[in-house]
């Protein structure tokens, strides 16, 4: 039975957790419902079966959120490599593609992963999720403000940049978190 379209945010607890992933994860939390649900998955290959158990239970994932760490040229999710510019991940994303709606759009959200406006390192990921679906990066720093009303709005969701463009962003960065700031300690959005 057809229940819908379904936007699915995949976060993974990294071993030391640090305030902005929890807040992040806390504030989403919030707005789980019937079009939008959070899952953990702790092993990145294990993300195509995860996205299978919810079409099968007749929704299509149109939207597919990763919250993890980023670089150039690198995403994370926990304390576990996802995908990189060497090409760690291109087959789990072949059997992503298999289980997305057509028309999915998958973003990373995860600093500065399109760092400077450059995601043409992401293309090789893109063309293993086929044909309609696309990829996209954060080209700026990504904090758990972000999440404070729900999902990406599309204000943020409109500072990415789809797999293999350059565009030229200014180094932005989103407001950060009072306290300390724990960049590259684990996964956090970053």
């Amino acid at each position: 039975m057809k229940k819908g379209p379904l936007r699915l945010m995949v976060i993974s607890y990294p071993r030391r957790l640090d305030t902005v992933f929890e807040r992040s994860v806390l504030s989403l939390a919030k707005h789980v419902g019937p079009g939008f649900r959070v899952e953990r998955c702790q092993e990145p290959k294990d993300v195509p079966w995860l996205v299978r158990q919810w079409r099968r239970r007749g929704h299509d994932v149109t939207r597919l959120e990763f919250l993890g760490h980023g670089k150039a040229g690198a995403f994370s999710l926990g304390d576990q490599m996802f995908i990189d510019a060497t090409g760690t991940g291109l087959e789990t994303f072949g059997a992503l593609g298999d289980e997305l709606a057509e028309d999915a759009r998958v973003n990373l959200l995860g600093c500065r992963v399109a760092r400077g406006g450059q995601a043409a390192w992401l293309t090789p990921f893109e063309r293993a999720l086929g044909a309609r679906r696309t990829l996209w990066g954060a080209s700026s720093w990504v904090s758990h403000v972000a999440f404070m009303h729900g999902p990406i709005s599309a204000e943020v969701e409109a500072t990415l940049v789809r797999a293999g463009r350059s565009v030229e962003t200014p180094e932005k960065r989103h407001p950060r978190p009072s306290g300390r700031h724990t960049a590259g300690r684990g996964t956090h959005g970053h």
